[in-house]
């Protein structure tokens, strides 16, 4: 009896031991996420301001050919912004699917 307890006993803390590292696993990788949000958030942040001071300078630009070179100016900043965005979100899609390969690959062994 006192062996079938011990083996039981035994059984529950692996599985425990199994269950915190599975959950430090996950704490981790929600940490990174949440790094990795904090940061895309900066971007926006700092985006939205530069879009905010070419709106102002818009507004304040009364000179037409001045305001050409402007909206140009702009019109690049925008479509170099909207590249760098797009191949951010290609490359987050990317890991992503990575990690749950990665994480397949565990559960199969």
């Amino acid at each position: 009896r006192r062996g079938n307890a011990t083996t039981d006993r035994d059984s529950k803390v692996d599985d425990l031991n199994q269950t915190i590292n599975s959950l430090k696993l996950e704490n981790n990788k929600l940490s990174e996420r949440t790094a990795q949000f904090s940061a895309a958030n900066a971007r926006l942040k700092r985006e939205l301001l530069k879009l905010t001071r070419h709106v102002n300078t818009l507004l304040e630009s009364n000179d037409t050919s001045a305001n050409r070179a402007v909206v140009t100016d702009i019109r690049k900043e925008t479509e170099k912004s909207l590249m760098v965005r797009r191949l951010r979100d290609q490359v987050d899609s990317l890991t992503e699917m990575s990690a749950q390969k990665d994480h397949t690959i565990v559960q199969l062994r």
